[in-house]
């Protein structure tokens, strides 16, 4: 197989995949489908998504525990100008080969390009403690179809009966404003707390310099009351933190931090996390970011965004472990 069929081949095949989300051909079940599997015990008596999702809660005693998050990441796109470029060269080459009588078929109708050179596309993960389970998916569209994309994903796994959901995220406000409106109202929403360190570290910098001892000790001091104090009490220490600030430039370099922060109170929740063992971080859904993109991001790889969409989804079948079941459904179908 030539390259240009292979890759062919592989984007129809993720469009396939696709269709069979969307017609709901995918029988959702809580247990991996590989044998080895140690979370494979469906037919020893113990129920499969309790194996998978079940956690002992320090306050509440044994839950079904699930992670959810949704993140942007950018892809590499063909823009408007480079197809145009690209069907006059096409064009001009053929016109040559017309000339020396040789037959063509008409080219297909061009498929317009982006207007960037990257464009994002929108993550939905849901794991478990622990990552062991997970389900993924993405979409090229925007904040809207990923939030609804959410509620489908939601609604697969049984959103609305299991008794805890914990939404550690980035703060971004479209992400917030999803998960509230998709998820159920008990969902736990939590400021990841490497992205809340990002932007203090950020006010020091600007503040006290790189490498002012002053600025290192007040970001370990402001740090470790946000992660373990009340929301209450930590953005009162940086209210009083803000009235000793001098200057026109620092003051606004801390106020940026304080409305940054002061947006995002509701989701310090770093205590509470503590006293139920939730995570306060959202790595697998940065990590996620980075392997269902990775095949896309090759060197001089650029793409279309249908045969982004296809190529992701190919990918998160099997982040998700739905690749037998797919397979399987394709043999059958065949």
């Amino acid at each position: 197989l030539s390259t240009e069929t292979l890759r062919t081949i592989t984007q129809d095949e993720g469009r396939r995949v696709l269709q069979w989300c969307k017609d709901e051909q995918m029988l959702f079940e809580f247990d991996a489908p590989s044998e080895t599997d140690p979370l494979l015990l469906k037919g020893e008596g113990v129920d499969p998504r309790r194996a998978m999702l079940g956690i002992q809660d320090p306050m509440e005693g044994p839950v079904l525990r699930v992670y959810a998050s949704m993140d942007g990441v950018q892809t590499p796109t063909i823009t408007e100008a480079e197809k145009v470029k690209h069907r006059g060269i096409a064009s001009a080459k053929r016109r040559v080969l017309r000339q020396k009588g040789r037959p063509l078929r008409p080219l297909p109708a061009r498929r317009r390009g982006t207007d960037q050179r990257w464009k994002e596309m929108k993550v939905i993960t849901f794991y478990n403690q622990g990552s062991s389970w997970r389900q993924v998916a993405a979409t090229v569209r925007n904040h809207v179809a990923a939030g609804k994309l959410l509620a489908e994903e939601g609604a697969k796994i049984g959103a609305g009966s299991l008794d805890q959901i914990v939404a550690p995220v980035d703060g971004a406000v479209y992400i917030r404003n999803q998960i509230e409106r998709r998820l159920p109202a008990r969902t736990q929403l939590i400021l990841d707390f490497f992205h809340l360190g990002e932007h203090v570290h950020a006010a020091r910098r600007e503040i006290y310099g790189e490498e002012a001892p002053e600025g290192h000790n007040w970001v370990e001091t402001q740090l470790h009351t946000l992660r373990h104090e009340p929301p209450e009490k930590s953005w009162q220490t940086l209210l009083d933190w803000r009235g000793t600030i001098r200057g026109r430039g620092n003051r606004a370099a801390a106020d940026r931090l304080l409305a940054y922060i002061g947006e995002r109170r509701t989701m310090l929740r770093y205590a509470q996390c503590d006293k139920h063992g939730w995570d306060v971080g959202s790595g697998p859904m940065e990590s996620m970011c980075k392997a269902l993109t990775r095949r896309l991001k090759g060197r001089g790889m650029r793409w279309d965004r249908p045969n982004a969409q296809a190529m992701a989804a190919l990918e998160s079948l099997y982040q998700s472990a739905q690749s037998q079941a797919y397979w399987k459904w394709q043999l059958h179908l065949n």
